[in-house]
């Protein structure tokens, strides 16, 4: 922590035959626990499996720190690789890792690991903190987030499944206007959509109906898909 460098450990498998990753730890927390936090990820590295396994790597790791004192009060999170950069899930071929590790910033605050009497913890014991991997679960089919945040910007992109919330229906059916949802993305790489509802019914729903279209909008992943656009 003083000297605010990282700790790798021991890599691991998913399974005897499965993804080779390796726990990474920040005693001085890294990105929004910085100083304050404790902050753990999870990377993914070059394994003598990776030939006969299913890319990109769509994983939830259960990730636990111990308590000393007993065997429950564990401080627990779960690391997915479905929903961080493409780069970062899929089969490492120059070097021994993956370009960046999954992180939690916040896992734990400083302030929480010293031996507290009232609830019988203590995760920071003779300077030595003790993690767990508790449970991985490899997902085979697509896994997609509700939500995610498109890097480097502050905008939220919504993925299915999701649910869209139209606010003031009576308002917007009065005023026979449109109303546009956040966009979304048919996958994590995938087109970006936006739905439109008319409260008030369009064409041959106009005033009877409630009208929905979706609609097909320029993205960032469009020189990688396939067209025409079928779904």
């Amino acid at each position: 922590k003083r000297v605010d460098d990282e700790w790798y450990s021991v890599p691991f498998y998913t399974t005897a035959n499965g993804y080779k990753l390796r726990l990474e730890v920040h005693a001085n927390g890294d990105g929004p626990g910085k100083d304050t936090h404790i902050s753990v990820g999870v990377r993914l590295m070059k394994g003598e499996n990776d030939r006969s396994l299913k890319w990109p790597l769509n994983s939830d790791i259960s990730i636990q720190l111990l308590n000393w004192r007993e065997d429950k009060g564990h401080v627990g999170t779960i690391i997915n690789h479905y929903n961080t950069s493409i780069a970062n899930r899929t089969r490492v071929v120059d070097g021994e890792t993956a370009p960046e590790s999954r992180i939690v910033g916040k896992f734990i605050a400083h302030s929480s690991l010293p031996y507290n009497a009232d609830n019988n913890t203590e995760y920071l014991h003779n300077d030595t903190l003790c993690f767990r991997v508790s449970k991985v679960m490899i997902h085979t089919g697509p896994v997609i987030p509700s939500w995610y945040v498109t890097p480097g910007t502050e905008s939220f992109y919504l993925l299915p499944p999701c649910t869209l919330s139209m606010h003031n229906f009576s308002e917007h059916k009065r005023a026979g206007d449109h109303w546009w949802s956040k966009p979304f993305y048919t996958g994590l790489d995938g087109y970006k959509l936006q739905i439109r509802v008319d409260a008030n019914g369009d064409g041959s729903g106009e005033d009877t109906h409630v009208s929905m279209y979706v609609y097909l909008m320029k993205s960032e992943n469009d020189d990688v898909l396939t067209w025409p656009f079928k779904c």
